[in-house]
């Protein structure tokens, strides 16, 4: 395994979330060129072309956690030229302190939420300073994200990469025959508050007392999960909405082939904030417009009034004319999905993507 980097990760598959698909994504394109080593897990591992590896990164009793890593690292040295890590804290210290003894550069991918828990305090801000200043290059998953960087900080190389879609969303599927009387809504997401169900939700209410004929799918669990059950049942929409939950890729496929629409306004929250939004991105694949939240970074996955509808965060009255509008008007909501489909699949794909990589893995 010498003359390979190593990508050092906390999350990564068969973990669902974006991080972990980004990752994932990214060692399959270099599988050649890296090799994984990532937590222990007991989630049925998806099949892989690339070395992987599972060991406990952080330390259970030991402070500072991350001295595991550093550990491994020594050990390894001998098994990678180079270092990619994400997580800027802890894994980015581990990686920035281990370069001392085995004098091994790294590479860091940054992600929004990340970046912005280690400016929460003075002395993490001085650390997030050293390791990002060391980095060979810093990747980072948005424009905005990359800006938002550069605002408080030098780092000797920036890259914007997208997320890819998996090419499992690029399957085309044939629609079915869909009702000109009934828009069927979806979202796919954790059950979190700023996710936005429950702005969707009040809406929907809004416009079923209007007499317009809405179905509403939600997949996704967390901890929202009764509250947002209980609204539906509190507003009498238990025949307009659907939960389902431990969903497999194909299922959301299928929830693509059946919806007419993506709807996920989130919250603008400026510490849990929606750096990209890769659910905006899989349902174009399958040619589903969306309706999101003008905030920056989402507003690079949803393109207002071309491939989607961006409304003001929590105004419940936007969203409801933007499902509006496209109810009444499902030539301008089909051209709309189509633009998204051929958008995701120029850009949002490993060939144009990863392939910024190339000349640092």
């Amino acid at each position: 395994m010498s003359n390979k980097t190593l990508l050092l990760t906390l999350d990564f598959p068969p973990n669902k979330g974006g991080v972990a698909r980004y990752l994932g994504a990214l060692a399959e394109y270099f599988s050649d060129r890296l090799f994984v080593i990532a937590p222990p897990t007991d989630q049925s591992e998806t099949p892989h072309t690339f070395s992987l590896f599972h060991q406990p990164l952080l330390c259970r009793y030991a402070w500072p956690r991350w001295l595991c890593s550093v550990w491994i690292l020594w050990k390894k040295r001998k098994d990678y030229t180079q270092v990619l890590v994400s997580h800027l804290l802890p894994l980015g210290t581990a990686a920035w302190t281990a370069s001392w003894f085995t004098r091994k550069p790294y590479l860091l991918v940054l992600h929004g939420m990340d970046f912005r828990l280690a400016l929460c305090n003075p002395y993490k801000r001085l650390i997030t300073r050293i390791v990002l200043s060391q980095a060979t290059c810093v990747i980072v998953n948005s424009d905005a994200l990359a800006k938002e960087v550069q605002s408080h900080f030098t780092v000797k190389h920036l890259e914007v990469v997208y997320p890819c879609v998996d090419p499992v969303f690029l399957k085309d599927h044939l629609k079915e025959n869909r009702s000109s009387t009934t828009l069927r809504l979806l979202t796919v997401s954790r059950l979190v508050s700023r996710k936005g169900h429950a702005l969707v939700l009040q809406a929907l209410a809004q416009l079923k007392k209007e007499g317009l004929l809405i179905e509403y799918a939600i997949y996704g669990d967390g901890p929202e999960e009764q509250t947002l059950k209980q609204f539906v049942i509190a507003e009498q929409l238990e025949e307009n909405v659907h939960f389902y939950s431990c969903t497999t890729d194909e299922q959301i496929l299928e929830a693509y082939r059946h919806a007419d629409l993506f709807v996920m306004p989130v919250l603008d929250d400026q510490q849990d904030k929606e750096g990209f939004g890769m659910v905006y991105i899989e349902a174009a694949a399958q040619g589903l417009p969306a309706i999101a939240t003008r905030m920056s970074g989402v507003d690079e996955a949803v393109i207002d009034q071309e491939t989607g509808i961006l409304i003001p965060s929590g105004d419940v009255n936007a969203l409801c004319e933007a499902i509006k509008d496209l109810f009444f008007h499902p030539d301008k909501r089909l051209a709309m999905g189509e633009r998204a489909k051929q958008r995701v699949r120029s850009e949002f794909v490993a060939d144009k993507q990863f392939k910024k990589l190339a000349s640092f893995l």
